[in-house]
């Protein structure tokens, strides 16, 4: 989280000043992993946890219990502890986890309660935990993975934690076979599911191996996907072999990735995720990504915090994509910090292998709707924005983030970026230069530049793209 606090004498489990994710983080006991970590330390670490657990708060939510029963269970069978006052704190915090599905938040947190479950079944050999393992799996595997492997919340970095998680939940299965809680069909559920995401990531991730920052995610990954990637590697996963889906035009997800062989093209085109679940969506529809000769270019700013605060809206706002905003309305109605309200809607018109074309109706209050069209070819990307509806002479405004490394020029009508790729506008009102800050991840920014074209009814933006 990139916030450090040392505690001297014991551990404050309700630690408050760096926020709830960052307490969140410290009762999840990821740490129980660390190369040095050993048996005693650890031990220790789990003893006074459960010693303060009748005064602990956000460590007691069952999200945070989730993580923790799994992290555990793993330290536990690693180290080979048997120890009883730790096995009954571990017992009954599945029994309480079990009385406090999360139901009602849906999404990434119920795909981590069932499978946490999953790792107690087999820890304590319980049929309970076992049955509401298998039926929220079973259900939520088929609603939250989709045809093209994604996961539905459309996050990159909830993507790969869950891929994880799922690898984790095959290892234990799979290596388990003698025990009373093995079950084969949830082996080919797992099974099956894994192959699609990996399919989608290996598609969804650029050739320098960082993945786009869409949604709720950090520019630096909290898994390395390449470390997660030989992981399937040793549970049996050929990922050379994985059949690939041609994203480019079935990809339910509703994101592109146009490759040629000296730049990637990630396009968002999908909404903004699924209708019940508001968490972790942005307003970013038709937003786009650009790395060049394996560099970044175009970046999507990504996010620094959970907490509700000014930041917070900002990093979720149409300005903080590589998108367009109308008459400073933002596409859909983001509010605190994990609720959006009324959504925009964004329809596909026209698709083949040189062009992306949609429209979507964020700005339908205003009569206006917005056409975004991506043309590209081996050494040029085309954007066409056009703003159509009774109200379309207000003033829009398209917006490009830069990656901080980048050396952003401006001139009257075009910019020009590490002099090796132009930017030119057909219908600029005006460009305006100004800084924006970019999350390397959680408590982490940097300062780096952001070109604001205004416009009104159309903009051509022309991407030149040098050997």
């Amino acid at each position: 989280m990139n916030k450090k606090h040392q505690f001297k004498e014991s551990v404050d489990w309700n630690f408050q000043k760096y926020g709830k994710l960052w307490t969140y983080h410290l009762t999840y006991f990821d740490f129980l992993h660390q190369h040095n970590m050993n048996r005693i330390e650890g031990v220790k670490l789990i003893k006074d946890f459960i010693r303060n657990q009748e005064t602990i708060q956000d460590g007691m939510e069952p999200y945070p219990i989730s993580l923790r029963g799994v992290n555990w269970i793993k330290f536990l069978s690693k180290h080979q502890v048997q120890d009883s006052e730790v096995n009954k704190s571990l017992f009954n915090q599945y029994q309480l986890l079990g009385q406090r599905i999360e139901y009602h938040l849906m999404g990434n947190h119920l795909l981590e309660n069932g499978i946490s479950l999953l790792f107690g079944a087999f820890y304590f050999g319980d049929p309970d935990f076992l049955k509401r393992s298998k039926q929220i799996l079973n259900e939520e595997l088929e609603e939250q993975v989709l045809a093209d492997g994604a996961h539905f919340e459309r996050s990159p970095m909830y993507h790969l934690i869950l891929l994880h998680r799922l690898l984790d939940g095959f290892n234990l299965v799979s290596n388990n076979k003698d025990n009373g809680s093995y079950d084969t069909e949830l082996e080919l559920l797992l099974l099956d599911k894994i192959k699609l995401m990996l399919d989608w990531l290996l598609e969804i991730r650029f050739d320098s191996g960082q993945l786009p920052a869409c949604n709720d995610s950090t520019n630096k990954s909290p898994i390395d996907a390449d470390d997660l990637l030989e992981y399937a590697n040793r549970l049996g996963f050929n990922i050379s072999s994985i059949t690939k889906n041609n994203h480019q035009s079935t990809g339910e997800s509703g994101y592109r990735m146009v490759k040629h062989s000296n730049y990637e093209l990630l396009m968002d085109v999908g909404k903004p995720g699924p209708d019940y679940i508001p968490g972790h969506a942005h307003c970013d529809i038709f937003s786009f990504v650009l790395h060049i000769n394996n560099v970044p270019f175009v970046v999507d700013p990504g996010v620094s915090t959970y907490e509700e605060s000014e930041t917070r809206m900002k990093e979720r706002s149409t300005e903080s994509h590589n998108t367009v905003i109308f008459d400073d309305v933002e596409q859909s109605d983001i509010w605190k910090s994990f609720r959006l309200g009324q959504r925009a809607r964004v329809e596909i018109s026209d698709e083949n292998e040189q062009l992306l074309s949609g429209y979507h109706d964020g700005f339908k209050e205003k009569e206006v709707i917005h056409k975004r069209t991506f043309q590209w070819n081996y050494d040029q990307i085309f954007i066409e924005d056009i703003m159509e509806g009774t109200n379309n002479n207000k003033e829009s405004r398209a917006f490009l983030h830069f990656h901080p490394s980048r050396n952003v020029v401006a001139d009257i009508d075009n910019i020009t970026v590490d002099d090796k790729v132009t930017f030119k506008f057909d219908g600029a009102a005006g460009l305006r230069a100004d800084y924006y800050q970019y999350a390397h991840d959680f408590n982490d920014t940097e300062q780096a530049q952001r070109i604001e074209i205004v416009f009104k009814e159309k903009l051509v933006t022309r991407i030149e793209i040098s050997e």
